[in-house]
């Protein structure tokens, strides 16, 4: 064999060798960008989960809100919503009290929000007639309103409410995370029967 020929079988060989490993480098690449990819599309997955949990953590609640100032009603209605909340708003509680405890059965709510002056029948008077009746008087009833007064709060513990809040001393966001510990964690949550404090 001339030398020419193996010259040729040489470079030929080393050539063979140098496209092995380019094509091996190039295979070792797209594995690796793919375990990337799986393991970005892992995490997205678990981010997705932990948002979905969060948020249906709040969804298995239903709140009734009695609440006559449209605006106010509505503001609150949006922030509990956000949090994935169900909410409904009456802005009176019936004047017969059959028909309250009627409504209250039908919308099996996991809490009550009472405000307190309200044109047909007031808050205390609402409580008082749900908290008195078998079939509604376990539901938690939170009062808020702008009452500020020792008498009021008092008022509030005597016929049954579960807590009274001044609406004035915090914001939505505030008040919907009160109710969001209150409904998660009762055993835990201490009332504050008065203005909110951080």
């Amino acid at each position: 064999m001339s030398t020419f020929v193996i010259i040729l079988l040489v470079i030929a060989v080393v050539w063979i060798v140098s496209q092995i490993s380019t094509l091996k480098s190039r295979v070792d690449s797209l594995e690796s960008k793919k375990l990337d990819s799986e393991k970005e599309n892992e995490s997205i997955e678990l981010v997705s989960i932990e948002e979905e949990s969060d948020v249906l953590d709040s969804r298995k609640y239903k709140i009734v809100h009695f609440e006559d100032e449209e605006i106010l009603a509505r503001m609150y209605a949006n922030k509990f919503k956000n949090e994935g909340f169900e909410i409904k708003n009456f802005s009176n509680p019936p004047a017969e009290p059959e028909n309250l405890i009627k409504l209250i059965q039908t919308e099996k709510p996991d809490l009550i929000i009472m405000d307190i002056i309200m044109p047909q029948v007031d808050g205390f008077t609402a409580t008082q007639v749900l908290k008195n009746n078998p079939k509604t008087k376990d539901i938690p009833i939170i009062g808020f309103d702008n009452l500020a007064q020792q008498p009021d709060y008092d008022e509030a513990k005597k016929i049954g409410m579960d807590d009274y809040i001044v609406k004035a001393t915090l914001t939505p966001i505030q008040f919907v995370n009160i109710i969001k510990e209150f409904l998660q964690n009762p055993k835990s949550y201490k009332p504050i029967f008065g203005e909110y404090k951080e």
